[in-house]
């Protein structure tokens, strides 16, 4: 084999892989999707074990690296979809149902998350630095409670609550930011709130020729069993924060 041909051949040869590759990246591989179904067939039948489905064959979203997959109740005469998200091992997300979703109680929820937000400001307000945002994501299933009802902790949610805060980090170290993560799973944990997970997003003041505003310097996400240390802390915007 001459020289020339065996260089057309290499360049064919890392072309072809170069496609594939690119292919997989934007549409996912025969092997992850099988997969991915397979995980939903299971989840499906151990969510809704009285129910039977019709699963379409979905397709990858390259963005969150899962697949959707829209699902049918077979005894539906509506026949209506619900779309189904579900995770590869790309992915940092869970799996999303929507059958959950779809008979989430919005309006009991966004209550339920006010008064959310006002009961676990009063609890941190003298432990931590300032919050200057709180999100509170609350599930409930519609028929649940009374729209009269007030939340309470103590009340059976139909999933953990999500938290999310911005928290006024000026002069916090990392470790202190360790400290301020460690007090708040704490204070959940000893107040007994049911939760999945908590973010807590250090910003800080910042000012140059063309930004002048509050950015994130630290970030860390935990739940109630989480054992969390210093590396689970991540950094961000140092190159702007000279550090």
């Amino acid at each position: 084999m001459n020289k020339r041909k065996m260089i057309y051949i290499i360049i064919t040869i890392t072309l072809i892989i170069s496609f594939v590759t690119v292919y997989y990246l934007l549409n996912g591989n025969p092997y992850s999707k099988l997969k991915a179904k397979g995980t939903l067939e299971t989840y499906l039948a151990e969510t809704y074990p009285d129910e039977t489905f019709n699963i379409s064959k979905g397709r990858y979203d390259p963005e969150f690296s899962d697949y959707l997959f829209d699902v049918i109740k077979e005894d539906d005469p509506t026949q209506k979809k619900y779309r189904f998200e579900v995770p590869t091992i790309l992915s940092e997300y869970e799996l999303v149902d929507g059958i959950f979703n779809a008979n989430l109680d919005e309006s009991l929820g966004d209550k339920f998350e006010r008064e959310a937000i006002i009961e676990i400001k009063q609890l941190l307000k003298n432990t931590i630095p300032e919050i200057r945002e709180l999100e509170v994501y609350i599930y409930v299933l519609r028929g649940k409670y009374d729209n009269n009802q007030t939340w309470d902790k103590n009340l059976q949610m139909d999933k953990p609550m999500d938290v999310q805060m911005i928290i006024d980090g000026t002069d916090l170290s990392k470790q202190e930011v360790l400290e301020v993560a460690k007090t708040i799973q704490n204070k959940f944990n000893m107040e007994a709130y049911d939760y999945d997970s908590v973010a807590v997003n250090v910003y800080v003041p910042f000012k140059n020729e063309w930004l002048d505003e509050w950015i994130v310097k630290y970030m860390i996400e935990f739940n109630q069993s989480d054992k969390i240390n210093e590396d689970d802390i991540e950094e961000h915007n140092m190159e702007f924060l000279g550090e």
